[in-house]
């Protein structure tokens, strides 16, 4: 067993020949001394080495493992909380997650030490570097520490570089500051929905600059988008300026947007792959209409009458 600190374990748990001790019984051991009687200096040597030495197989670390039903009971509160839908959710599972959850103390005293250690400002690290420098443009220092001592630590309370709430918004670029180039593409818009609709709609039609965080980076997404104007609640269709230079993506863009417009539904939707089903099955049909190759049925007086006249 690699561990950091040495411990007098039960000979209970120990095989005869002292040479092998079962897992399932010294992990809970480890984490109950040090999560509930392990001193400051303790908790603090364990810190320094999940930063200085992530990837080792310490047991210490590997005791503060989740087991896999906490950690789906976990999962599955956060995403009934994000969803805001209880009612699926068995009342006694809720509740054991819900006091589970409230019961975690955000000031523990492996929070208050890794806040000595490394400051008030740190949190734990992102295994993504972009999110990690945007939390350190935001004022914040990241720490990167073994796993499984991190998840610990976010279940006390303590702040990661994922979880920083970060406003992310459109840069909308005035009309007046467009080419008069990139103004002519904008205005394919009422064309195109005539295309798809066979008659005339207003939509409005903005361009923004991209999506970027509170710490100005680009953050990565859709040459489009159908969102609200929130002072008067209208809705309207965005497109990135970076596509007005290439028309067959802005009027592909623009019809995909469309959709939402419509339908008000999200991508993969039934709704939102019927509504582009209709359209381009009328086309289609009034295509092969116009080409005279849709057949016309006959009644079953017609086909007597045709076979008397042929006997």
């Amino acid at each position: 067993m690699q561990s950091i600190f040495s411990y007098d374990l039960h000979s209970n748990i120990v095989s005869p020949d002292r040479r092998y001790v079962e897992r399932e019984k010294y992990l809970p051991i480890i984490k109950n001394l040090l999560e509930n009687h392990a001193n400051t200096k303790a908790i603090e040597r364990a810190l320094r080495e999940a930063h200085e030495h992530p990837h080792s197989g310490y047991a210490e670390f590997e005791a503060f493992r989740p087991e896999e039903k906490k950690k789906e009971k976990m999962e599955l509160f956060i995403k009934l909380n994000s969803e805001k839908n209880y009612k699926e959710l068995d009342f006694h599972i809720y509740k054991d997650i819900i006091l589970s959850y409230l019961n975690k103390s955000p000031e523990s005293r492996w929070v208050q030490a890794f806040k000595r250690i490394f400051g008030e400002d740190a949190v734990i690290a992102s295994k993504d570097r972009n999110i990690n420098t945007d939390a350190e443009l935001m004022g914040h220092r990241p720490v990167e520490l073994n796993q499984d001592i991190a998840d610990y630590l976010v279940s006390k309370g303590l702040l990661s570089a994922d979880n920083i709430k970060s406003t992310m918004e459109y840069r909308w670029i005035p009309d007046e500051e467009l080419t008069e180039y990139e103004r002519q593409v904008v205005a394919l818009v009422p064309h195109i929905v005539q295309e798809l609709t066979g008659g005339k709609k207003e939509v409005e039609t903005r361009v923004y600059a991209g999506l970027f965080n509170q710490a100005g980076r680009e953050i990565g997404g859709s040459e489009g988008v159908q969102t609200f104007d929130l002072l008067n609640g209208k809705k309207f269709i965005g497109v990135k300026r970076s596509i007005l230079s290439e028309p067959y993506e802005f009027v592909k863009t623009s019809i995909h947007e469309f959709g939402h417009y419509e339908t008000g539904t999200r991508d993969y939707s039934r709704e939102f792959t019927d509504f582009f089903v209709k359209i381009l099955g009328g086309k289609v049909f009034t295509s092969l209409q116009s080409s005279n190759l849709i057949p016309v049925q006959q009644s079953a007086q017609e086909g007597m009458i045709r076979d008397c006249n042929h006997s």
